[in-house]
């Protein structure tokens, strides 16, 4: 079972960024498109990754992505707080392939032959698949429950102390 690790840990950021942009995709089609791109994306990097055997910059495949989520959610806080214009979503679509760099760069530490590559990269696509499509489903689940709750209540169903501290 330890053997499936790498391939989980490679996941997670599929995982989390999957979770963070889900309730900006409101159809359940286009969320299973996307995240199916994340597995595909990671399964095709890793291949790549195999093949090439040419190393990205130190660093690039951890914090490229990071920083262009962040990016966004920055471009997307101020847009929505004064509401003057709709969001645009296409950078979501980006998001996959952005992901993709860590498998790249694991592919290129892999030292297995082409019969083992292979196999290897579609499971790690399958679980990347698989965890990508768990995120959306956690925060479109999270979001549904925060709407029915209300803006006055906690979402796991106390409502907020309204006791002074003295």
């Amino acid at each position: 079972m330890t053997w499936l690790l790498p391939d989980i840990y490679l996941g997670v950021d599929s995982l989390v960024v999957s979770a963070a942009v889900a309730p900006l995709v409101p159809e359940r089609s286009s969320r299973l498109l996307l995240a199916t791109l994340f597995g595909g994306f990671d399964a095709l990097a890793t291949v790549l990754g195999a093949s090439q055997r040419w190393q990205l910059p130190e660093g690039l495949p951890q914090y490229v992505p990071v920083g262009l989520v962040c990016l966004y959610g920055v471009y997307i806080c101020p847009v929505v707080y004064w509401g003057g214009r709709a969001i645009a979503r296409w950078p979501i679509w980006v998001m996959p392939m952005l992901c993709s760099l860590d498998n790249h760069s694991y592919g290129i530490t892999a030292h297995r032959a082409w019969g083992a590559i292979v196999p290897h990269a579609a499971l790690s696509g399958m679980i990347s698949a698989g965890m990508a499509g768990l995120g959306m489903i956690a925060a479109r689940a999270f979001s549904a429950a925060r709407r029915r709750e209300g803006p006055g209540r906690c979402f796991w169903g106390r409502p907020p102390s309204t006791r002074s501290v003295s």
